[in-house]
C-alpha cells in the first residue's frame, strides 16, 4: 500500500474508533433525565416507587411562588429516574399536566394538602407519586393511614396515589372541556376500573399491559395520544384522541395485549454506531492486508 493511501485508511479506522467511542460515552444523554436539585434525590426515587407511570414534583418555598411539575419514570442507564412527560416537546398533552402541576402546587402552599378534584385527576393522568419540597429539604406530606385516596411512600419519603393506573374503562367524557384542563376532564369523565394485568413499562414512554375485557369497550390509557403507535395483539389498533389528548382504544370482548410505542430516539445513533463498526472494520482489513510484507517474486518462475 502506497504511503498517502496507508495515512488515509489509518485516518479513516481512527475516525471510525473515534465514533464509535462517543456514542458509549453519551448513550445516556440522548435523553436527559430531569431533575430538582431541591429534592436531593426524592424525585428520583419516586421515579422508582412510580415504576412506569409518572411522579409529581411540588416545590413550596415560603416567600416565592409554588412550582409543579410532571415527570415520566423509567429505567435508564443509572437506574429509575425522571424524564420529561413526552418525547415530543410540542406534545398537546403537555399543557394540561403543567396546569395540574401548578394547580396541585398552589393547593398544597395554601393547605398542606390535595383537593380530591386533583387527587382524582392525578389518578386518570397516571401519576403514582408525589414528592414535595421546601427549597432546601423533602417535606413528608400526613397522608392520613386511613385515607383511601393517597397513602404514605416512605422510600421516597413523599405520598402514593392509590388508585393512579395505566388504563380505566372510558365511558363518556364532556366534550366542552378544554384540551388543557386536566382537572375539569377527570372531574367530568364516567370511567371505570379497567381489569388489567402484566403492565410492563417500555423504555422511556409507552408500554404494555393485558386488558381483559367483558364486552366490546373502550379504554383510556395515560399515554399522550400524539405521536402513538398502538397494537392490539400485535396488529394495528383503532384509537382516538380523548378531549385532553390521551389514548382510547378500541378493546374487543375477550383477553388482549395492548402495546403503546413512540418513535426511538435511539434509531439515528444506532445507525451511526452500524456505519462505523462497518467502516473501522473494513479499513483494519485494508491496512493488514496493505501493509503486510509481500513475497518477492522467485526470478525463475
Amino acid at each position: 500500500m502506497r504511503k498517502p493511501a496507508a495515512v488515509a485508511t489509518m485516518l479513516l479506522f481512527a475516525g471510525s474508533l473515534a465514533v464509535l467511542v462517543w456514542i458509549a460515552k453519551t448513550s445516556a444523554d440522548v435523553v436527559r433525565a430531569t431533575g430538582v436539585p431541591s429534592l436531593r434525590g426524592a424525585l428520583e426515587r419516586g421515579a422508582g416507587a412510580a415504576n412506569g407511570l409518572r411522579v409529581m414534583a411540588l416545590v413550596v418555598k415560603r416567600g416565592t411562588p409554588p412550582e409543579g411539575s410532571v415527570h415520566e419514570s423509567a429505567r435508564g442507564p443509572a437506574g429509575w429516574g425522571a424524564y420529561p412527560p413526552s418525547i415530543d416537546p410540542a406534545d398537546p398533552i403537555l399543557p394540561a399536566l403543567e396546569n395540574l402541576a401548578d394547580g396541585a402546587a398552589a393547593e398544597f402552599a395554601k393547605t398542606e394538602k390535595l383537593s380530591q378534584a386533583t387527587i382524582r385527576a392525578l389518578d386518570i393522568f397516571g401519576v403514582a407519586v408525589v414528592v414535595v419540597g421546601d427549597g432546601s429539604s423533602v417535606v413528608v406530606p400526613d397522608a392520613g393511614e386511613r385515607d383511601p385516596a393517597l397513602g404514605a411512600a416512605p422510600e421516597v419519603p413523599g405520598l402514593r396515589v392509590r388508585h393512579a393506573h395505566p388504563a380505566f374503562l372510558f365511558l363518556a367524557e364532556e366534550p366542552s372541556i378544554r384540551p388543557d384542563d386536566a382537572v375539569g376532564f377527570a372531574r367530568t369523565l364516567r370511567r371505570g376500573d379497567a381489569d388489567f394485568l402484566d403492565y410492563e413499562d417500555h423504555a422511556i414512554w409507552g408500554g404494555d399491559l393485558t386488558i381483559q375485557a367483558a364486552t366490546d369497550a373502550e379504554y383510556l390509557l395515560t399515554w399522550p395520544a400524539a405521536g402513538a403507535t398502538v397494537t392490539l395483539d400485535g396488529a394495528p389498533a383503532e384509537f382516538r384522541a380523548a378531549r385532553v389528548p390521551l389514548i382510547v382504544v378500541k378493546v374487543p370482548a375477550g383477553r388482549h395485549r395492548v402495546s403503546v410505542r413512540y418513535g426511538d430516539e435511539n434509531l439515528g445513533r444506532q445507525w451511526i454506531a452500524v456505519a462505523a463498526a462497518v467502516v473501522a472494520v473494513l479499513s483494519f482489513v485494508a491496512l493488514w492486508l496493505g501493509l503486510r510484507p509481500h513475497p518477492a517474486p522467485d526470478p525463475d518462475a
